[in-house]
């Protein structure tokens, strides 16, 4: 806590009297957090709020949240992003109602636009803190340089779309008092566009319980040719150069099997997009339901593979590296922040097939480079606990409660 309340009042000496930063550093605070994504403590997104979220409660802060449910059910898919930020401000309204006032508002990258202009009205709202997965600048420049490299169409309309999304996103940003992210790069671009005082980095974390999980799994650990992606099966997760790479893969070595778990879609459109020879060492589980689900399939594989165009920084990486799986990511992001090369993982760079199956072929036909890698991936993530990622929030929380922009 002594860390915390030096660094806030080192960022925030400019704005109020030491008094009154005593008084803030010392507060529990109410928060509502609000993003468009499922109410599911085994998600990605969901998972960070909720598990930070728990860790601010048990500090004294009430925690309460707002998901998709809660957001709107019957707008289409490709109007939501757009349609759900000028809701925003009538059900932070409506939770005021029914739970008192908050201290602070966090939303979604997308979603704060309409809040941060109704407070602009409403000087009475609570302050706003964005929180970013991956600025959304970022990752409009990467879908398109990768579809570019990869000689595929960009539709009119997807690029239109695209960019009044991260329009929408980036005014958002500037309208919050104080803004999350996950990853250097997106610090840096936050710093260069805005006040680099109200940016805070967090970042995903690890229970001690998956940090126990992975020292067990490391005492009985066996070598096996076990290759695992942990993510949504979408063009930005980069499953159109995993799937060639895979198959190489797998042709070359019978002895190897894969897995794509929280795929999200039904586990017959992941498999038959591979070869009839090679679907019967394919898995796909479309979700996972439960933290031991989630350890268990950990266990079963030795390395972990994550090709994204783009991310903010993957909690399953995290996970996957306390569970002592030899990492194989794309050289981007927050994956690029915690993997380094040929020291705790491999990265190769976004769109390579032929580097992701190569460095893959190096790790299926070396258990010895394999466990090396593994261990010190392992002894990397264990600092990044919740607790962490909590203190960084609460300073976000702290600094927009200051500023009262």
């Amino acid at each position: 806590m002594r860390a915390n309340n030096q660094a806030l009042n080192g960022r925030a000496t400019k704005h109020l009297p030491a008094r009154a930063l005593e008084r803030q550093v010392n507060r529990t605070l109410r928060i509502l957090r609000i993003a468009d994504v499922p109410d599911n403590r085994c998600g990605g997104m969901s998972r960070v709020m909720y598990y930070t979220g728990d860790v601010l409660a048990e500090q004294g802060h009430t925690v309460d949240y707002v998901f998709s449910k809660e957001l709107v059910s019957a707008v289409p898919a490709n109007v939501r992003r757009f349609w759900i930020p000028w809701l925003v401000p009538g059900i932070v309204a409506q939770r005021q109602r029914q739970r008192g006032r908050y201290d602070v508002i966090e939303l979604h990258e997308p979603l704060a636009l309409g809040y941060v202009l109704a407070r602009r009205r409403d000087k009475r709202l609570p302050p706003a803190v964005a929180i970013t997965y991956g600025v959304e600048d970022r990752s409009r420049a990467a879908a398109f340089s990768y579809r570019r490299n990869k000689r595929l169409a960009i539709a009119c309309k997807t690029r239109l779309a695209a960019r009044a999304l991260a329009w929408q996103a980036r005014r958002g940003i500037q309208g919050c008092a104080a803004v999350i992210c996950f990853n250097s790069e997106d610090r840096d671009l936050l710093a260069r566009t805005g006040d680099p005082e109200r940016v805070v980095v967090s970042h995903s974390g690890i229970t001690d319980r998956f940090l126990e999980a992975g020292r067990q799994a490391w005492a009985r650990r066996s070598a096996n040719a076990g290759i695992l992606f942990l993510g949504t099966w979408i063009e930005r997760k980069g499953v159109l150069d995993l799937v060639p790479a895979v198959s190489q893969v797998l042709r070359e070595r019978p002895d190897a099997y894969f897995t794509a778990a929280g795929c999200g879609v039904a586990a017959p459109a992941v498999v038959r997009q591979f070869e009839p020879a090679l679907q019967g060492r394919i898995t796909a589980l479309p979700w996972i339901q439960s933290e031991e689900e989630l350890i268990a399939l950990f266990a079963r594989h030795a390395i972990f593979v994550l090709p994204s165009i783009f991310e903010g920084q993957p909690l399953s990486l995290l996970e996957a590296a306390a569970m002592g799986l030899a990492p194989v990511t794309t050289n981007v992001c927050g994956m690029r922040d915690f993997v380094r090369h040929e020291e705790n993982g491999l990265l190769v760079q976004p769109g390579d097939v032929e580097g992701l199956t190569a460095n893959l072929l190096r790790l299926v036909c070396d258990p010895a480079l394999t466990s090396r890698l593994a261990r010190e991936a392992q002894n990397s993530v264990q600092t990044m606990t919740w607790r962490s990622a909590a203190a960084k929030m609460l300073e976000a929380y702290q600094i927009a409660c200051l500023v009262q922009r």
